[in-house]
């Protein structure tokens, strides 16, 4: 088999795979699939058939994802992997977003997130904490999206949510709205209790909102043509920062009245720091797509870089000392300076996620949070997750099989599902399918012995933004889980026009992913599967739970429809068993089945012959928004040496949208295009924008509120 790669070609060995031989065992296995069974898993799990949950008759008729009837759901999944003589539990994983934490050295504060806009979550967008991050408890209240709080004593807390500024003087007890300014805020600033700036604004204009008095009144300036401010500090009435379009950073020396342009040598800008009226930090990535902290001493006349070519992103910085400065990156990285920035140390955190914000306290505690995930310190040395309570949380059912060692072998199915009707998502497809693989992989190899761990998890939470296997999947990294492989089912019974095409997608660009994905390949082949496997490696799907595997560098592959047959019940009551090709369905189970059986007692990857894949090449591509959180408009910026079409993702992977462009110039690849877009149409949550990089695809994340 030979596979295009960007005009290279990537030719997998012709020897026999070790291991992959003909094994009449393996066969036996394959060969007891019931196509009953997993007529009846999809069944039951789509809500035509009753189930029994607890000893009482019930049905699964809904379960979209925090619903009552997604937990229903899980725990009758539970039951069933115990009926097949596994080891089952149901795994909380945190379903958050967190943009902002701050923290008085008295341990009482605040975490502030952007959560999933939807019915079934009872407005747990912020937290509170009384221990100074060791747990924290979800605070009730009337907003989907926090971008930013600010700890003023132990009840009384500030915080821009939306288009406005609220408050609470009694632990998170009442809230307050104290004004509404009618555009989002993203940014919030306070000297003290009555000194504070507020900034947002809309994609024509800046906005900068100030009081004296704790917004009993306030001021407020706009700056046309600066574009949405993102960040704002102010160290004094007259001296501050503001950050407009992500990209331009701005000084005033006047309250706000007056804003000069300063020039760091930073593309995008993730944040700032301004410590006095000549002193202050600027924290962003360069237009090659490299992570770069730079430093001013004279009041932005000249610059220092501090920091250069980093991989992992910087996204957030706190200052509790003078010369001690903290930085939070990206794939769980943090550097930490105790000279002002002249030397760094770098910490791996025992994490992947997106470090989006970070505070640490001059008593040698700390808070860093970011996507899904949320760690504290005692002692800035040992990172570790609090206990959290009454939050918003995904359930994953988790069965396992101990094997001789404990290393794992993982096969994985989201189960929520989605439709146009409130009562109704049968997701017999999508993804009731992948499930009934699961299933019938638990069944066939319970009560066998196996040389590795095998584990068979059902996720919550896929239809908004992976939300179970991230967590799952940053646990299992914090863990220290040894994962040889994981295999992600989703969407396997709808075959169209009958031409038995079945996509395996590996990680772009690495080999044990591609060594994992030739092995099924091979292993349909040898047990006579009619099946038609089209192998991608360099145009893989990401919309699905093996990326979150992909993010901790866990070979994972994606098993699915071909995606030029798509499903035309995708995502309707219209998802039924009775739409679904039984003999395509089962043999794809019997493929899950069979690579289960085979990654069971392999070795190792590294025995696999894997394909011969080109060196990455460097990505020419980078997005910038005009901010993570839009109403109604936004503003994308894209730098590229060739033209791009970028598009709008929903959280389930759905393409809702795809946006205009104009020309690029080849010889100017870092001139970047401006496409303004219209939202107006689109219900809020959670979005990605799109395009295809040489890397791969490149996006930004987006939360659309209304």
């Amino acid at each position: 088999m030979v596979l295009s790669l960007f005009g290279c070609t990537a030719m997998f060995f012709s020897a026999p795979f070790p291991g992959i031989t003909y094994d009449p065992e393996v066969a036996e296995i394959i060969g007891s699939v019931s196509q009953d069974s997993v007529r009846w898993t999809i069944s039951s799990l789509s809500g035509e058939t009753p189930v029994i949950i607890d000893g009482m008759s019930d049905s699964l008729p809904m379960r979209y994802a925090y619903s009552p009837g997604s937990y229903k759901a899980a725990l009758w999944l539970r039951e069933q992997m115990e009926t097949k003589g596994l080891d089952a539990e149901l795994e909380p994983a945190i379903a958050d977003f967190f943009l902002d934490a701050d923290i008085l050295p008295s341990g009482y504060g605040w975490a502030a997130s952007s959560g999933w806009v939807s019915k079934y979550i009872d407005g747990v967008y912020l937290y509170r904490t009384e221990d100074a991050g060791a747990s924290w408890k979800g605070v009730r209240n009337d907003t989907s999206s926090w971008n930013k709080v600010i700890a003023v004593s132990e009840d009384s807390m500030w915080g821009v949510a939306g288009t406005r500024i609220v408050r609470t003087t009694d632990g998170g007890q009442s809230f307050q709205t104290l004004l509404d300014a009618g555009v989002v805020l993203s940014a919030l600033s306070c000297l003290n209790r009555n000194d504070c700036w507020a900034a947002g604004g809309t994609l024509a204009k800046g906005f900068l909102l100030s009081t004296e008095d704790g917004w009993e009144t306030f001021k407020s300036d706009s700056f046309p043509g600066t574009g949405y401010i993102s960040h704002v500090d102010f160290v004094s009435r007259d001296t501050g920062w503001l950050v407009a379009s992500k990209q331009h950073l701005r000084g005033t020396t006047d309250g706000g009245e007056s804003l000069a342009l300063l020039y760091p040598p930073v593309g995008t800008i993730h944040d700032i720091e301004l410590l006095d009226s000549r002193t202050g930090y600027v924290l962003g990535k360069t237009p090659e797509q490299q992570g770069r902290i730079v430093k001013t001493t004279d009041a932005g006349v000249s610059w220092q870089i501090l920091k250069d070519s980093l991989g992992a992103l910087p996204l957030a910085i706190s200052i509790p000392g003078r010369n001690t400065v903290w930085v939070s990156c990206d794939s769980g990285v943090l550097l930490v300076s105790y000279d002002a920035g002249q030397t760094w140390t770098r910490n791996n955190l025992p994490t992947k996620a997106r470090l989006s914000t970070i505070d640490v306290s001059s008593n040698g505690s700390g808070c860093i949070a970011g996507e899904l995930e949320l760690l504290y310190s005692t002692d800035l040395v040992k990172w570790q997750s609090p206990q959290v309570t009454d939050g918003n949380v995904m359930w994953n059912v988790v069965g396992e099989l101990p094997g001789e060692d404990s290393t794992q072998v993982l096969i994985t199915a989201h189960y929520d599902a989605r439709s146009e009707s409130d009562t109704w998502t049968p997701g017999a497809d999508d993804n009731a399918s992948g499930v009934a693989a699961v299933m019938e992989t638990a069944r066939l190899l319970a009560g066998r012995s196996w040389k590795h761990t095998l584990r068979f998890i059902c996720f919550g939470g896929e239809e908004v933004g992976m939300v179970g296997s991230r967590g799952y999947a940053y646990d299992a990294y914090e863990r220290g889980d040894s994962i040889l492989a994981v295999l992600n089912s989703d969407m396997i019974g709808y075959d169209g026009n009958k031409d038995r095409l079945v996509e395996i997608n590996a990680k772009p660009f690495e080999s044990k992913s591609a060594g994992a994905a030739k092995m099924l390949d091979e292993l349909i082949s040898i047990y006579g599967l009619e099946l038609d496997p089209v192998i991608h490696t360099t145009d893989s799907k990401w919309n699905s739970d093996h990326s979150s595997f992909w993010l901790i560098e866990v070979p994972a592959l994606f098993l699915g429809e071909d995606r030029k047959d798509f499903n035309p019940f995708y995502h309707s009551t219209g998802d039924r068993l009775k739409e679904l090709d039984a003999f395509y369905l089962t043999e794809n189970v019997r493929a899950a089945v069979g690579w289960m059986s085979v990654a069971a007692n392999l070795d190792s990857l590294a025995g696999v012959d894997e394909p011969i894949i080109p060196e990455r090449p460097e990505e020419l591509v980078a997005l910038s928004l005009s901010s993570t959180v839009l109403r109604s408009q936004g503003t994308l910026t894209i730098t590229s040496p060739y033209p791009v079409t970028p598009s709008i993702y929903d959280a389930s992977g759905r393409k809702v949208a795809t946006l205009t462009t104009t020309s690029y110039s080849a010889s100017s690849p870092s001139s970047p295009a401006t496409v303004h877009f219209d939202l107006s149409d689109l219900p809020a949550g959670v979005y990605w924008v799109s395009v295809q990089g040489v890397r791969g695809m490149v996006s930004a994340r987006f939360v659309l509120i209304r």
